[in-house]
């Protein structure tokens, strides 16, 4: 089984993470032992800008003469940039997974790329610089007519130098060649380990669930964790380790505004394979929660055998409520309360 856990910023998908190194079956593959810890590593590989799903959309979505070689050219260059370069928690697959991971990359492209012709479209342009033999040819041309004629010194130039690359797959060409590339990076991930079930954290989001049933067999499970915006937005606010937080809080009207959209943007999905749970619910409803989490990813309770190790709940419940601990909060949780009502969490029916 291969269980990813998800959420939507500061939602609890790492309290997920933790619960399932628990078991004795579950391992995170070769970041058991590596710098980055496997719930804090975003494996990138699939939603990052230029990464899988961006290629799917533009090789199978609008796909032309100019579109197929930029898809192609920009994927490649940024699994190369995750493959050379560690981001501290992403990429680094280099001395994460070693040269399997370039030899299998360039196999994937090797049968992507359909057709290749030299020469150049507009966007390799890179703009124009000093060349000696087009000054000479201005300067003459100017003596001759005694007028200046075009720019002296300027030649345009090309940020590349091989060829054009063409890719006109099919949806099934598509999906069969990237799905044997995303399970080569679970087996480089999982390396030696040999038990039954490879966990990660971040490899997908909630706004990438709708794409499960074109890569992943019933093998896999995406855990995605929810949690009351009220808490999120304190988070937001107060916790020292976010020095910069990453979604927009400088308000509470800018905040919710934020969360309706961003929320309205999952597209829905009834899979089995996708699971919704609450952060809350693993707190105050722990034990109904994990054997909930048990029968969907076939885990086994005799397995659970560091059952509070990692995810300590009495530790955890300090992370709950948030919103409750300073009265200087109170017109702002108000506002999320009356805006984003089906988001919140019913502490006094739960807790």
């Amino acid at each position: 089984m291969i269980i990813a856990t998800s959420g939507f910023y500061a939602t609890g998908s790492s309290a997920i993470f933790s619960l399932l190194e628990e078991y004795e079956s579950c391992t995170a593959g070769k970041l058991n032992n590596w710098q980055i810890a496997g719930a804090d590593y975003e494996h990138l590989l699939m939603y990052t800008p230029d990464g899988v799903f961006d290629l799917e959309d533009k090789l199978l979505i609008g796909n032309s003469i100019h579109r197929s070689d930029e898809a192609l050219r920009r994927f490649h260059e940024k699994m190369l940039l995750l493959y050379n370069e560690d981001f501290l928690g992403m990429g680094g697959y280099k001395s994460l997974l070693g040269r399997e991971f370039y030899v299998t990359l360039e196999n994937y492209m090797k049968h992507l790329i359909q057709f290749r012709v030299s020469g150049h479209w507009e966007y390799h342009y890179g703009g124009s610089r000093f060349n000696l033999k087009k000054m000479l040819g201005s300067v003459r041309r100017t003596l001759m007519h005694q007028e200046i004629i075009g720019e002296l010194y300027k030649m345009p130039y090309y940020d590349k130098t091989d060829d054009i690359l063409y890719s006109f797959v099919t949806d099934k060409e598509f999906y069969a060649l990237t799905k044997k590339f995303v399970y080569r990076y679970f087996s480089m991930l999982r390396g030696s380990d040999t038990k039954p079930n490879l966990i990660l954290n971040h490899f997908l989001l909630p706004h990438n669930a709708f794409r499960i049933p074109r890569y992943f067999d019933d093998d896999f499970r995406l855990i995605i964790s929810d949690r009351d915006p009220r808490d999120v937005y304190i988070k937001l606010k107060t916790d020292p380790k976010l020095k910069q937080p990453l979604l927009p809080c400088d308000n509470v009207e800018q905040f919710v505004s934020f969360w309706k959209r961003f929320r309205a943007n999952v597209k829905p999905i009834h899979d089995e394979r996708v699971i919704n749970i609450r952060y809350e619910d693993l707190i105050y409803k722990y034990d109904e929660t994990v054997a909930f989490l048990e029968k969907q990813c076939n885990l086994k309770p005799i397995d659970h055998i560091k059952k509070g190790q990692k995810l300590n709940v009495e530790k955890a419940i300090d992370y709950t409520q948030l919103f409750k601990l300073d009265n200087k909060w109170e017109d702002e949780i108000a506002y999320i309360e009356r805006e984003l009502p089906e988001y919140l969490y019913d502490y006094k029916t739960n807790s």
